[in-house]
């Protein structure tokens, strides 16, 4: 049975001080009508109304000693606080004088602030001169009074206007009266329901149809909802809803907003009652409307023959008989007077009969009827449940059921007070639940508890298990003695559990919810690495809580929350078991866990005439780096090497040092680097190639090995030399598959192979032939690593013999998505994409072109690429010229994607020469490595910063030298823009640096890094996009939007440490 939520009912109803609440205590009853001092008022006090939180209640008496100064020997209006005492007089003009005429039927808004009644006093507001009763409505904070029942221009009613009905802020004000001035075309003379906008002074007609048509008999007994949207009303009219043709009064429910009206004095299927129906009362919402009725037909089973009071639900149509015991049996006699809860739960009432057994004493007493549990409370009682011995009408409650206010002359209530009208609260004696075990006393959440106790309730209804502050959701069993319910997801630590019902709160008992890891990812990665850890019950801050990895504490912390943790591995090795300590001291399971070695390998590497290769290793890690590093020869032999790289800093190492003391000539060489922590790896390589071209180019090392490879560009045409270098790490030849899908020939298939534990280069310009533009899908039944280096002239657009070279890095996988970040069509740049359908099918591909700071909003285009081909697109074509673009490439289907760029470079005074080339990266990440760079002479380096996400991202980018840290800058890169940094100015210049890139708000980023360069009279540029650590991506790397193309794993999987032929 839903009901109207305490949150909702919160924006009305703001508790004003305590109620009372710090004093009352089960059984306790009040005397309201009484002086400040306690004093009882020495006349009839009567017709009570109450604030929701039962704080302030407002009533009418005859009393001359409730406040000094009450001379006017008339029937007043008084508000008394229950919490402090305090009786301030309401039905006072604005500067104070006492009204003239009695006043009556006061209701008060939710904070008690105002309080409306109806009097015929003519000397509260300036200008009362129709002798009748009006409607006032008093301002306790500023002593303003407005005269409610006026129309819209303020003249006076021609009829007596009573019985106001105030909405929760005391902005409208409902009420019935005589009056045919109101509004216009007013002719029924009958009573009319009213509403007016105090604020506005509009007024309008309760009691008319749907469709706007005046009531053709009387109307009366206004109740409003709290937002003043609805008003329920008596009518004894025919013509107000559809099927009333009982001919007796009825109760009906208003939409103000919309005109329409319900009969709430109904059955569930619509069918009117039988017999007259009065006094509403309307929750907050104005969903539930309870009245009294001595229809027989409303509910199945009544057969009393005396009045009973109901309870209508105005969403569902169902409708409750509140007047019956706890246990559903019918009242004997007469029940009247109900008052509905504003949550719509709790509904007073007067009855003759005895609803709570052993009461009977032919008096009309009052009870509360909880509608969700059905039990039923006496409140015409004593503290010591001495019922009342006189009739106690007119019920009134608070929002939850805790306070019921009426008055009784009934001398027995409070010692000393009786024998007239009387105001009193009562809060009903309740029986709350009792805990007596939890079992178990420890679990995770999600486990089941099983409760024992008493008074817990046959059905759960509304009552509910609390773990502290939070609500257990899933119930199994429900019984008076026991309950079985589920650890919330939300709790944690040691808390208590407490049991709530309509009869109040259980004792507490503790429990300790224990965290619970339910999964790790990665489950294995090498120090260093962020581990996501998921689960339940961590706690939602760290405190003093922690993380082991075996027997190590984890240092590093990079978030904490009650269901994820994410921490860095420390420094352990191999496996090991992952648990968590919480801040409360509770102890986790174990999950398994791996650390491993990061290992990257590189295929391409030569040393010999004409070509100086360099290792650049960068640490971004707080901790020294533990590296070792295999170079591998065509001939099968190898040597190794060991160094440490210090916390923040990077090394660079001379390959052709290293190696040529034992090649005469130089030789070919593939490289593998271990390293207990992960690292950015790259392989800078500077050349004057066969004498004819000079350039560079570099890499940055894969942490993948396969047995397919891709790659999306290729060209054997004039002025171009394209090779592919394969290492092979097995003891076992690897046989090879090259599968080139080119422009004119289709798929053109060729095989080779690598033999054992080396390397070979193959020229594509021999496998394939001259003059083919061309993709390539190399397949291995051994797992190996494969590039694509190229050497060039290249005339391009213009002529222009632009000499040198480039490397990528093949994919192991296709992806869905790829980033460029870096791309220029500026004068001296020529900026190509090359884009590879492997598919048997045409796919579509949506190119987003995102341009710098400045130059406008991105400009999109779509392509159509031809199943098994490559499409390629000349940029300038689509941005135009003088543009920086980022590019964002996406499909419903897999797809490769390359950016060749060539140049004539001309920035800061350099005039150099070449092209370089990249693979997208497929996924944007929140942190990024770059291991090369270089600002010292002869060297431009740049970053290219792509955000394609609609909010703007704020990167911290770590510059480290040698020696360590050299510079640590914060860049924001606006939403769906890219941002271009020059190195040398941000780092200064003559560095030798690596960089680290982590996005410190907003969304995840794509980061490339060109450098242009005049390297020992060789000129070019090259470009990498950085290296994503593990777990940075933001699909997790490989996940959601990759398909791997055959067999893959981590390098680190691969039993590639060499056990023999080292030099």
């Amino acid at each position: 049975m839903a009901l109207l939520s305490f949150a909702l009912l919160s924006a009305f109803y703001a508790p004003q001080g305590d109620g009372g609440r710090a004093v009352a205590a089960t059984g306790e009853i009040l005397l309201c009508s009484s002086s400040a001092s306690g004093e009882p008022a020495n006349k009839a006090s009567y017709s009570q109304a109450n604030t929701p939180d039962g704080r302030y209640v407002v009533f009418a008496s005859s009393a001359s000693n409730l406040v000094a100064g009450d001379t006017n020997g008339k029937d007043d209006i008084f508000r008394k606080d229950m919490s402090t005492g305090s009786v301030v007089r309401c039905s006072t003009g604005s500067s104070g004088e006492e009204a003239n005429d009695n006043c009556s039927a006061p209701s008060i808004s939710a904070d008690g602030r105002y309080v409306a009644f109806h009097s015929k006093a003519s000397n509260l507001v300036a200008g009362d001169g129709n002798g009748v009763d009006d409607v006032f409505l008093k301002d306790l904070v500023t002593g303003s009074v407005v005269r409610c029942s006026t129309d819209q221009l303020g003249g006076e009613a021609n009829g007596a206007s009573q019985n106001p009905s105030l909405s929760a802020d005391g902005s409208r004000v409902a009420f019935e009266s005589a009056a045919s001035d109101l509004v216009a075309g007013d002719g029924n003379g009958v009573t009319d329901v009213f509403m007016k906008d105090v604020a506005g002074g509009a007024v309008t007609r309760i009691s008319c149809d749907s469709g706007g048509s005046e009531g053709n008999n009387d109307s009366s007994h206004a109740a409003i909802s709290a937002d003043g949207k609805f008003v329920a009303f008596v009518s004894n009219a025919s013509n107000l809803a559809a099927g009333d043709g009982n001919g007796t009064s009825d109760v009906f429910r208003k939409d103000t907003s919309t005109g329409a009206v319900e009969v709430c004095s109904a059955t569930a299927t619509g069918t009117v009652g039988n017999g007259w129906s009065n006094t509403p009362s309307i929750s907050a919402d104005g969903r539930y409307v309870a009245f009294s009725s001595r229809a027989s037909n409303l509910v199945t089973g009544d057969g009393n023959g005396a009045s009973d009071v109901f309870r209508k639900d105005l969403q569902t149509g169902s409708i409750l008989r509140c007047s019956t015991d706890s246990n559903g049996v019918e009242a004997y006699y007469e029940s009247s007077e109900p008052c509905i809860s504003p949550d719509g739960r709790y509904v007073a009432l007067c009855s003759v009969s005895a609803l709570v057994w052993g009461f009977y004493t032919g008096y009309r007493e009052v009870y509360l009827k909880d509608t969700v549990t059905g039990k039923v409370k006496l409140c015409s009682s004593s503290e010591s449940n001495s019922v009342a011995r006189s009739s106690s009408p007119h019920p009134t409650v608070s929002l939850d059921g805790q306070y019921v206010f009426f008055y009784t002359d009934s001398y027995n209530l409070v010692e000393g007070v009786g024998g007239r009208y009387q105001v009193f609260r009562k809060r009903p004696l309740y029986e709350p639940p009792h805990l007596t075990s939890v079992s178990p006393g420890a679990g995770p959440a999600g486990s089941e508890i099983t409760l024992t106790g008493t008074l817990f309730g046959n059905t759960r209804a509304g009552s509910y298990v609390a773990f502290g502050d939070i609500e257990a959701e899933a119930y199994s069993h429900w019984s008076d003695g026991e309950i079985k319910c589920t650890v919330p997801a939300e709790a944690y630590g040691r808390l208590m559990i407490t049991v709530h019902t309509g009869e109040g709160v259980s004792n507490a008992m503790a429990f300790t919810v224990c965290p619970h890891i339910d999964l790790l990812d990665p489950v294995a990665a090498p120090i260093g690495c962020p581990v996501e850890i998921l689960g339940t019950g961590f706690g939602p801050s760290r405190g003093s809580g922690f993380v082991i990895f075996g027997g190590t504490q984890v240092s590093e912390y990079l978030s904490w929350s009650n269901t994820r943790v994410v921490v860095r591995v420390p420094r352990v090795s191999g496996a090991t078991s992952v648990s968590l300590m919480s801040d409360a001291g509770c102890h986790s399971n174990e999950a398994s866990f791996e650390v491993f070695d990061y290992a990257v390998a590189l295929a391409e590497g030569y040393t010999g005439a004409g070509f100086q290769q360099y290792l650049c290793i960068g640490n971004p890690n707080d901790q020294a780096a533990n590296v070792e590093i295999y170079y591998f020869f065509p001939d099968g032999t190898y040597l190794d090497d060991a160094l440490t790289v210090s916390a923040r800093s990077r090394e660079t190492l001379d390959v052709n040092n290293y190696v040529n003391p034992y090649f005469e000539h130089g030789t070919e060489v593939s490289t593998v680097v271990f390293s207990d922590l992960e690292l950015a790896v790259e392989r800078p390589m500077y050349f004057h190639y066969q004498g004819r071209w000079t350039g560079g180019h570099t890499v940055t090392a894969t942490p993948y090995i396969s047995k397919v490879w891709c790659f999306a560009e290729g060209y054997t045409g004039a002025g171009f030399e394209e090779y592919v270098c394969v290492f092979n790490p097995n003891d076992a030849p690897a046989n090879l598959n090259f599968y080139f899908q080119t422009k004119g020939a289709g798929e053109v298939e060729r095989t080779d192979s690598v033999p054992a534990m080396s390397r070979r280069t193959f020229k594509v310009n021999e496998l394939l032939g001259k003059d083919q533009e061309c993709s390539l899908l190399l397949e291995s039944d051994q797992m190996v690593v494969a590039e694509r280096p190229m050497y060039f002239d290249y005339t391009g657009l213009g002529n222009h013999h632009w000499e040198g070279g480039h490397c990528v890095m093949g994919l192991p996988y296709l992806s869905r998505e790829y980033f460029f970040a870096e791309g220029t069509t500026r004068e001296g740049f020529e900026e190509w994409l090359t884009i590879q359908n492997p598919n048997p099918d045409p796919i579509t591909v949506i190119a987003s072109y995102q341009l710098g700071e400045g130059q406008g909003t991105p400009v999109m285009k779509s392509y159509v690429v031809a199943p098994e081909s490559r499409h390629t697109v000349n940029v300038q074509d689509e941005v135009g010229r003088e543009k920086d673009a980022s590019i964002k490439l996406a499909s419903e289907d897999y797809f490769l994607a390359e950016r060749p760029m060539y140049f004539r470079y001309t920035g800061h005074g350099a005039s150099w020469e070449g092209g370089h080339c990249v693979i997208g990266a497929s996924d944007l990440s929140s942190e990024w490595f770059f291991a090369e760079g270089c600002t010292g002479s002869g060297f431009q380096e740049w970053l290219c910063l792509q955000n394609p996400s609609g909010t703007d991202a704020v990167l911290e980018i770590s510059y480290m030298g040698k020696s360590g840290p050299v510079a640590v800058k914060e860049v924001s890169v606006p939403a769906g823009t890219r941002k271009t940094l020059r190195v040398n100015d941000e780092a200064g210049e003559g560095q030798e640096i690596s960089c680290s890139l982590r996005v410190k708000s907003g969304p995840p980023v794509m980061a490339e890094r060109p450098m242009y360069f005049d390297f020992r009279g060789w000129d070019d540029g090259h470009d990498v996009v950085g290296y994503i650590p593990y777990g940075s991506a933001s699909t997790q790397a490989a996940g959601l939007q990759t398909a791997s193309l055959g067999e893959t794993c981590l390098l680190r999987n691969h039993p590639l440490r060499p056990g023999a032929r080292t030099r």
